[in-house]
């Protein structure tokens, strides 16, 4: 699938990498809204959007190697000239480290426009969101605020951040993060505003990894489209196509998303915004100040590759003690081939749930599309859907 220039550039220049593609796709996202900073807007008419995101790469340690697909991603955007801030774990040091930063950008009328736009780049998220709530709520007032945050201190004075603009990719690990996300935080909205990208296998295997002729071009590829990026000023033009496609999906959207008010949230940002925030990356990433309609088709081609495993995640934070067998049970049809008879499933978890808890997971993998179920018959009827489910892609 080609996505735009930038994203089909970078999958090249990190083709021999054992990080599965989903994750080096969201880390290009990243390193697009990063390029982009506080210069580049949608106006949405009672409100304007900006392309940052708050991104979570998720996977077991030591195995979809998250932290190398960031590096990746962090020396780009160093190497365009972009603040990439890593290691800073408390709200005074964001602060000042974004009050440090605040650029001067020239805009096409010669006037001067100030901006403190940042990537933070964590390679331990758990480091920046065990400092608790008080980091959560500054970081979700963070992410959409506008023109002026100020702070004072104690000893320090005041700090004031002209126009901020908060990019985030971080990584965590699926025990940490289902351990760390109590309720309160939860109740913040925080992670509604988080893209949670989950994947549970690396995608090959490259004990002595090397560097192609053909990455190294797409490298500097990459390295052109940021630098084009970086210079822009001003609103993203939205064709009529474009409006349209968006609209046509939005009026179609069911009214309630999820009884999961974790869902339920993610789901609404997502039509009132990540898909739109998405299609201007897009556009970017094609070296566009115009929004089309290809640009809103992709961004949603995107989630629907990136939902499934990030729903586990969703899960994963709540109190469903079933989660660990909605994956379990999709694993185990799947290695059978793609069907398998009710008493053999039942064989497999006699012993860790009831047969009433059994049928809800049934029932939720069939609600979510992922099952038929006809007589004592269970059957997979969309394998890569279910694949990426469980984090396997």
């Amino acid at each position: 699938m080609q996505y735009c220039k930038f994203i089909d550039e970078y999958l090249k220049y990190t083709k021999n990498t054992e990080t599965p593609e989903l994750l080096h796709i969201w880390c290009a996202i990243s390193a697009i809204a990063g390029a982009a900073e506080r210069k580049i807007w949608l106006d949405r008419g009672m409100f304007q959007l900006f392309s940052n995101f708050f991104i979570v790469l998720i996977g077991p340690p030591g195995v979809v190697a998250k932290t190398t697909s960031i590096s990746f991603m962090a020396r780009l955007l160093n190497s365009c000239g972009c603040s990439v801030v890593d290691q800073v774990a408390t709200k005074e040091k964001i602060i000042c480290e974004m009050a440090e930063q605040t650029k001067w950008f020239k805009t096409p009328s010669g006037k001067k426009f100030p901006h403190s736009s940042i990537t933070f780049a964590m390679s331990e998220l758990n480091t920046l969101l065990t400092a608790g709530q008080d980091m959560v709520l500054f970081l979700t007032a963070l992410w959409d605020k506008y023109d002026v945050y100020k702070y004072k201190t104690k000893t320090s004075g005041e700090f004031e951040i002209i126009n901020p603009y908060f990019n985030m990719i971080g990584a965590a690990t699926p025990d940490w993060f289902t351990k760390a996300i109590d309720n309160d935080l939860l109740s913040t909205g925080f992670l509604a505003r988080c893209i949670l990208v989950y994947a549970s296998n690396k995608r090959g295997k490259f004990p002595k990894p090397f560097v192609t002729d053909e990455q190294v071009i797409a490298k500097n590829n990459c390295i052109d489209i940021l630098d084009w990026v970086m210079k822009q000023y001003g609103e993203i033009e939205v064709t009529e196509e474009a409006e349209k496609c968006f609209s046509d999906w939005y009026v179609n959207l069911p009214d309630h998303y999820s009884k999961d008010p974790k869902l339920g949230g993610y789901f609404e940002r997502k039509a009132r915004v990540f898909v739109l925030k998405l299609a201007m990356v897009i556009a970017l990433g094609n070296k566009r100040m115009r929004m089309i309609a290809n640009d809103v088709k992709m961004a949603l081609d995107i989630f629907d590759l990136t939902e499934p495993a990030l729903k586990v995640c969703y899960m994963l934070t709540g109190s469903n003690k079933l989660a660990p067998f909605v994956r379990a049970l999709l694993r185990i049809v799947l290695d059978a081939g793609g069907e398998m008879n009710y008493v053999k499933i039942l064989q497999h978890f006699y012993n860790d749930i009831t047969t009433d808890e059994l049928a809800q997971v049934l029932s939720l993998l069939r609600n979510m599309n992922l099952i038929g179920i006809e007589g004592s018959k269970v059957t997979i009827i969309n394998e890569p859907q279910a694949y990426r489910f469980i984090g396997e892609y």
